[in-house]
């Protein structure tokens, strides 16, 4: 698996806008979800319900090629949705039959098992996986139960063609425990999604099918509450490289999508998009410099049509590089934000798009394989931002604010102090308002701190230690109630012997107290032991 963290949705940006960790960086830290490896990437927060992106939840999630985190489809390149950023997740390539075995066991009724295997035969590589999770939770109506299973098919031939068809499916259901001051202990909940991507790509020409169909119902039989909404999603998106006289090569591309929704609480809605977009890069023979400039327009059933032009300049040399880019985003609403109905969220059909003007500026210094540094300043502008308000008694739905800015910076480095010991550490400063009412955005931290050691003392040991501070947020939209800072701690080890690793994880390992948001605690120390056997 390599997981890719875009900033900024261009074709040509790399470093510093972009973050890979690849498959050995993720072996050595000893993860074994891939929420907890998203949460080792500066400026991200990631849980079981939600992704942050540098304060912003517009994170669009690929797993080789299909969305993943409920998706709604910005950027020339990734759609809208995406102006937070783009975190793309790769498999890793079927070549020779290899596969793995992982069980695992913890409190809190915590267990997990899980298969993953492929192999292939000359051009042609099949993958499949599945796995099963439960736990009991830290609260009363807190458990979970997940089933999950997966498949992939791919065919290659030499550089010029190559076919990948993939598939997911997964069901869960569990409880919603609602906050402590407005416990819904009856509240139940249960999902199911599809999802599946056919990928070509043939002499420099790429195309992308994907059908997505999700449902989710909720029961509350103390508000009388029994919703369902169900959704699917069927498009086709196509790039292509063209060389024009004096030009260059320009990339060209276009797609569309087509989205409904039905449900028990609501009329069925059915919606389309269409887009085209364009992006060239220019190089300068006597500079290290390379501009990228690009376009994406899109027209929406719904909300319309909108045009999102970028620029990007990206100065390299030896040792360190700047990028600077400026791009217009827009995210639409997705239907579950407007026509779900939970214990504790009312639908909202009336939201409208938001639109964003997002600078960014970094540089990036890199003296030697041992170390690097990067200093990230951002600033962003939204109009219509979409938020969710809670009000008294713990009701709470999204809603359009005026105009809102997001500002401030990111700093990070990872340093190889020894041949078996690195550390990693990060810091995000966030200014996040609301310009008509001068009000502080709920929930975002001004400050945000992690840091990580990793040790190796021996090629079949690994020891890690995550640290992370959060500062205090305030909880409501007129900022009248605040929730506390924490500083939290996590453990890991693995131990490893022909093919064989045991491991054990401790989260929260002082047991800290604390709240995520206003009324919901966090879950208190929990810790896990397993084995993965890897064939």
């Amino acid at each position: 698996m390599v997981i890719l963290l875009v900033y900024s949705q261009s074709y040509a940006g790399e470093e510093p806008d972009r973050i890979v960790i690849t498959r050995d960086e993720i072996e050595r830290m000893n993860l074994r979800r891939i929420t907890d490896v998203l949460d080792q990437l500066p400026g991200v927060k990631a849980t079981d319900s939600s992704i942050t992106v540098r304060g912003s939840s517009n994170v669009k999630v690929l797993l080789d090629g299909r969305p993943i985190n409920d998706p709604i489809s910005g950027g020339v390149e990734y759609g809208d949705d995406s102006s937070g950023g783009v975190i793309i997740i790769t498999t890793r390539k079927v070549e020779a039959f290899h596969g793995n075995l992982e069980i695992y066991a913890g409190n809190l009724g915590t267990e997990s098992y899980s298969l993953n295997c492929s192999t292939n035969k000359g051009p042609v590589g099949i993958g499949m996986s599945g796995g099963y999770e439960v736990t009991d939770g830290h609260r009363p109506n807190d458990d979970e139960e997940k089933w999950r299973a997966a498949g992939k098919l791919q065919y290659a031939v030499g550089r010029n063609v190559k076919l990948m068809l993939s598939a997911d499916y997964s069901r869960g259901r569990g409880g919603l425990p609602g906050s402590e001051n407005y416990p819904t202990p009856r509240s139940r909940k249960k999902a199911e999604m599809f999802s599946s991507v056919l990928s070509a790509a043939i002499k420099g020409v790429k195309s992308t099918t994907h059908f997505n169909r999700s449902e989710t119902s909720n029961i509350d039989p103390d508000k009388s509450l029994d919703t369902s909404t169900r959704i699917t999603k069927a498009g086709e998106e196509i790039s292509i490289p063209i060389s024009i006289e004096g030009w260059g090569k320009i990339s060209f591309g276009g797609g569309f999508e087509w989205s409904r929704a039905t449900g028990k609480q609501f009329s069925t809605q059915q919606e389309n998009e269409y887009w085209i977009f364009a992006a060239k890069s220019f190089s300068s023979e006597t500079l290290p410099l390379t501009l990228t400039t690009g376009v994406r327009s899109s027209f929406y059933s719904e909300f319309g049509e909108v045009v999102n032009p970028e620029i990007m300049a990206r100065w390299d040399k030896e040792v360190y590089a700047v990028q600077c880019s400026w791009t217009r985003t827009n995210n639409t609403p997705s239907f579950r934000k407007r026509y779900n109905e939970t214990s504790s969220t009312k639908p909202n059909p009336d939201l409208t798009m938001e639109k964003a003007d997002n600078f960014n500026l970094s540089f990036i210094y890199q003296p030697n394989d041992k170390f690097l540094a990067s200093v990230s300043p951002f600033y962003s502008q939204v109009t219509d931002r979409i938020t969710y308000v809670r009000d008294e008694e713990g009701i709470g739905r999204y809603e359009n604010f005026g105009k809102v800015t997001y500002k401030g910076m990111e700093f990070s480095f990872d340093w190889k102090v020894l041949s078996s010991f690195s550390l990693k550490a990060h810091y995000m400063y966030l200014e996040a308002k609301d310009e008509n009412t001068g009000y502080w955005l709920p929930l975002k931290a001004k400050h945000r701190v992690g840091m990580d050691l990793i040790c190796t003392p021996r090629e079949d040991i690994a020891i890690m230690l995550n640290s992370k501070y959060v500062s205090r947020r305030y909880s409501r939209s007129n900022n009248t109630g605040a929730v506390s800072e924490y500083c939290v701690a996590d453990f890991r080890c693995e131990y490893s012997l022909r093919g064989v690793a045991v491991f054990c994880e401790i989260k929260n390992m002082f047991d800290k107290y604390y709240f995520y948001s206003e009324g919901y605690p966090a879950a208190p120390r929990t810790w896990i032991v397993g084995v993965n056997y890897e064939f």
